[in-house]
Formats: C-alpha cells, structure tokens, sequence
C-alpha cells in the first residue's frame, strides 16, 4: 500500500509538471502554451519583464522559448537552430562585421506581426556578444553578454 501511494505522488508530480506550472504565472499564460504548443516538454516559466513571461521548452526534439503577455498573448516564439541553417546574408553579416568571432548558438525569431529574424551569439577569446539580425542580415541590436551568465 505504501508503494501504491508513493508511485501515485509520483506519477502527480510528474503529470503536474510536464507543464512546468508556476504558482505566480497567471492561468492565463499557462493555458496559451497549451494551446499553441500542445507538444511542449520540460517547460519552465520566468518573468521576461514586467507583463511578459517567457516559456522555456522543448518541442520536436527542438530547444525552444515563447514569449506571452499576462492575458496569454504569444508575443514571439524563439527556435535554436543549426549554424548552418542560418540564412547566407547573417552569416555573410557576421563575417562582415563582427571579424574573428565564431558562431556559438543561433535562433530563429517569429514574431505575432508576422516578423521573422535571427539571434546569433557569437564569440572572440572571452568576448561575447549576442546579436539580434532582421531576416535580410541587418543588426538590430546587440549586446555584450557574460560567459558565467550564458552557461547558466
């Protein structure tokens, strides 16, 4: 009997959190994942900003994260993609531009206004800069980023 309640609490945690339910995420948000990614695994939740969270997941074999606002808008979802598949105009922008550095990760963005564009980290020896591209290889931000931060 014992056995029967421990294996039945374990299967509850289990089913409860392959959602990766947050007490301080609205219902609103957690329902949204559901919806518009049934497959979604392993899902963690963090406040991005004020009004926006952000799912951590895996869907497709795939290392994903989608952005809603408090009332369960999907705002944007984020795709890590291979190098390669970045398209040629990024990768000759990076060449271009940012001289020595290799690519560490890259992500493919859409946006809910229909908007594709690409995130790539790259890196130089110890320095390493995350740079947000528009679909035909134009920067639109970037930023510094820290190795301890981004191995976390």
């Amino acid at each position: 009997m014992k056995h029967l309640l421990v294996i039945s609490a374990i299967c509850l945690g289990i089913g409860t959190n392959s959602f990766g339910q947050n007490s301080n995420t609205p219902i609103a948000v957690q329902n949204a994942i559901k919806t518009k990614f049934q497959d979604a695994r392993k899902v963690k939740w963090e406040l991005e900003k004020e009004g926006e969270w952000e799912a951590n997941f895996h869907q497709a074999g795939h290392e994903m994260s989608a952005l809603f606002n408090t009332s369960g808008t999907w705002l944007e979802t984020e795709m890590e993609i291979r190098k390669d598949d970045l398209p040629m105009a990024i990768k000759n922008a990076i060449s271009n531009q940012f001289k020595g550095y290799s690519i560490d990760e890259a992500a493919k963005i859409n946006a809910s206004d229909g908007t594709t564009s690409y995130e790539a980290e790259l890196e130089k020896g110890e320095s390493n800069i995350e740079v947000l591209f528009s679909a035909d290889g134009h920067v639109t931000s970037q930023k510094m980023i820290d190795e301890k931060e981004n191995k976390s």
